[in-house]
């Protein structure tokens, strides 16, 4: 009897476990929670200003976890779009400062007194190089460069015996760069700089100069980029659109023309291996195409006749550097802030062009002084990113070496972008 019921017991329990399993299969047990139909749950992400597409995760929207492919090289024309990550940090990278100004030729007059005077063709405003508040990857932006240098004009209107005098000068730099293009790998930079006026009087010469520079235009390409180095390159263009300058000494006025179109090619890189510290480097070749007519107004029935003075090619290297000292995407008002250092150097691969003219037992002379001049300078400054689309960005140039291979004793420079 026991062990009927014994069976009885095992029998009754299998059969309710099997009915359990059964109904998870047909359908029959409780259901499970559904959730409600409606939109699929995407990764929401914010647009950048500097890289075309998505960039970076909303910190303040949870999104599901995911795994993201490992992103692939750009390489030749491939599109930057839902590019993100690594790229955005490439774009945040700070631009250099640079630390450039041309006084191109002087004017050495000897006579009955001796004196020289630095030439400033389009007011020193021309030859710009790319390095100047740039770097290699084509950015989308408006902004203004502010450079004051000291005592970089330098001249003997006394004549013989008397001491130099130098000038300084202010430069002012509007600049406007679009990318082009879908993918976004092109860009094309316009800027245009104005000089204050610059005049500088005596007893034996004068010097007077305009106040409008060259107009520079520059193409830039993205090469080549893994997310944490970039390769760009392009080439820049120095239009003659600046002043003339004329020096008048002994009652003969010499006039110097800016005629010179420059050509030059450069290539650089970007480089961000982490979300502190960063570097730009440049390398820019530059080369005139043509040369600067030279006219004398002499007063006398018979002047002398035109003649032309050619400018140098020059080599430039720019590397620098820095470190974020802050960063905070998501702050309002202050988002970062940069200490950078750079290095320039530029060097002329040929001899100076040195043109002269007799007039009335006067000699005009027409060269650089310097001859195959090395220049090099340093440049320290902070950068600070605002709301992540503007910076401001100041600096100091200190030139390394000394008499005719430096340029001027000192530079501030002052600039502001405005990305979109």
């Amino acid at each position: 009897m026991k062990t009927r019921s014994y069976i009885l017991y095992i029998t009754v329990l299998f059969c309710g476990l099997n009915s359990a399993a059964l109904a998870q299969v047909d359908g029959t047990a409780d259901p499970p929670v559904v959730t409600p139909p409606g939109p699929a749950v995407t990764d929401p992400v914010l647009t950048d200003p500097l890289v075309s597409g998505p960039t970076m995760p909303d910190p303040t929207v949870p999104s599901p976890t995911t795994t993201r492919p490992r992103p692939r090289p750009i390489l030749f024309g491939s599109s930057l779009q839902g590019y993100s990550g690594p790229t955005l940090r490439l774009a945040h990278v700070p631009n250099m400062f640079g630390d450039e100004f041309d006084p191109a030729a002087r004017l050495t007059v000897t006579g009955n007194f001796t004196s020289f005077a630095d030439l400033p063709l389009a007011g020193g405003a021309r030859r710009l190089k790319i390095a100047e508040n740039n770097k290699p990857i084509p950015m989308d932006r408006a902004y203004f460069v502010y450079n004051h240098y000291q005592n970089v004009m330098v001249s003997t209107p006394g004549g013989t015996g008397q001491p130099a005098i130098a000038q300084s000068l202010d430069r002012y730099l509007f600049g406007f760069e679009k990318r082009l293009g879908r993918a976004g790998v092109w860009s094309i930079d316009v800027r245009m700089p104005l000089i204050g006026q610059y005049h500088q009087a005596g007893a034996v010469q004068s010097v007077e100069g305009g106040e409008v520079g060259n107009l520079n235009i520059a193409l830039k390409r993205l090469l080549w980029t893994n997310g944490r180095f970039a390769l760009g390159g392009g080439v820049s263009v120095d239009i003659p659109t600046g002043s003339d300058v004329s020096a008048t000494a002994y009652n003969v006025t010499a006039n110097v023309s800016n005629d010179a179109v420059f050509i030059a090619p450069f290539i650089g890189f970007t480089r961000s291996k982490n979300d502190r510290w960063f570097q730009n480097g440049i390398l820019q070749i530059d080369l005139p195409t043509c040369g600067n007519r030279i006219t004398f107004d002499t007063g006398l029935n018979t002047p002398p006749p035109p003649g032309t003075w050619y400018d140098q090619t020059l080599l430039r290297v720019d590397v620098g550097g820095g470190y974020w000292l802050y960063r905070n995407r998501c702050a309002s008002g202050l988002t970062g802030l940069a200490a950078i250092i750079e290095a320039h150097y530029t060097t002329a691969l040929n001899d100076a062009d040195t043109y002269g003219e007799e007039i009335a037992s006067d000699v005009f002379e027409f060269g650089v002084p310097a001859g195959r001049n090395d220049q090099i300078n340093l440049t320290a400054g902070l950068h600070a990113e605002l709301w992540r689309r503007t910076t401001i960005r100041v600096a100091g140039v200190f030139p390394l070496q000394e008499a005719s291979d430096r340029q001027f004793d000192a530079e501030v420079h002052l600039s502001i972008n405005r990305y979109f």
